[in-house]
């Protein structure tokens, strides 16, 4: 199936999520999780979730957590901190999945996909971009 992405900017809310790869899906983050989840049409696996940001964090206690959720579990994820070390993260403003846990996620057809944005000290609002790739065997 190959890549999927797109970009958005955050609220800076403790909790948001946004549509993976969707059609009619607003991509726009959304407090409500139901609000932009999408159904996977043909189990496959998916990984290498790489995210950008438009600049890099700045109070030495900011953070962004994004995660792709299957319906409510996590299975993905990548970590931006100030410091730079986050889980994933390459530099200031990029962090991948790959080689953090598992790395790898199994979907089945009709399970809910989603992307969720934590955030925490409300780093100020910045546009996030996002690819994530889903091989159908």
């Amino acid at each position: 199936m190959g890549n999927s992405g797109a970009d958005a900017t955050n609220t800076n809310a403790a909790t948001e999520y946004v549509g993976i790869g969707a059609v009619g899906i607003p991509n726009t983050f959304d407090g409500t999780i139901g609000n932009r989840q999408t159904v996977i049409s043909a189990t496959g696996t998916a990984k290498n979730l790489f995210v950008t940001i438009s600049s890099a964090l700045g109070s030495s206690s900011d953070s962004l957590v994004f995660t792709v959720m299957n319906g409510p579990t996590a299975v993905l994820s990548c970590t931006f901190n100030s410091a730079d070390n986050g889980s994933g993260q390459t530099s200031p403003t990029a962090c991948s999945s790959a080689g953090v846990g598992a790395g790898v996620a199994t979907f089945t057809a009709g399970d809910l996909i989603t992307l969720r944005v934590v955030s925490a000290n409300s780093p100020a609002a910045r546009t996030a971009r996002w690819g994530l790739q889903y091989t159908i065997p």
